[in-house]
């Protein structure tokens, strides 16, 4: 299991200020947290019924950001990925409910929409960094057990 921690105070600004430009943030509460391994840049979920009773906060969304990929990138491409994220929220006002697109296919295309092919690189670079996280972290692990087996 990762280790979950509170964001950065810059990446959570950030990720706020997404969100209330989308105005959501007058529908559902965010939650923002970061973690130290993840296999995407950005998760999002909506909180359980379980947790909605446990904090006392309905319509609660939860945003993991993997920051030491996130860090990689520059801003441009931070704003990328948090846009193309928080696009993935709505509301359904109809149903009182929070709806979440989980396809990639889907937010890229309405990213595109916006951005022509531009937003390809920075979601390209923020898939580039997270396997290059793996690749450091496991050369460092073999480090380890020959340093261990030197001894």
């Amino acid at each position: 299991m990762s280790k979950l921690f509170n964001s950065s105070e810059d990446v959570e600004s950030m990720v706020r200020a997404e969100f209330e430009k989308a105005g959501l943030d007058t529908l559902i509460k965010l939650n923002v947290i970061g973690t130290s391994k993840a296999r995407e840049m950005i998760k999002i979920s909506k909180a359980s019924p379980e947790t909605e009773f446990l904090t006392k906060r309905e319509g609660m969304v939860t945003i993991v950001v993997y920051e030491a990929a996130f860090d990689r990138l520059d801003e441009k491409q931070q704003k990328f990925i948090v846009e193309g994220a928080v696009s993935c929220i709505s509301y359904d006002s109809e149903k009182d409910k929070i709806l979440l697109d989980k396809s990639e296919m889907n937010m890229l295309n309405r990213m595109r929409h916006k951005y022509n092919n531009d937003v390809l690189d920075a979601f390209e670079t923020g898939v580039m960094a997270i396997s290059q996280i793996e690749m450091e972290e496991k050369e460092a692990k073999e480090a380890k057990k020959f340093e261990k087996q030197d001894k």
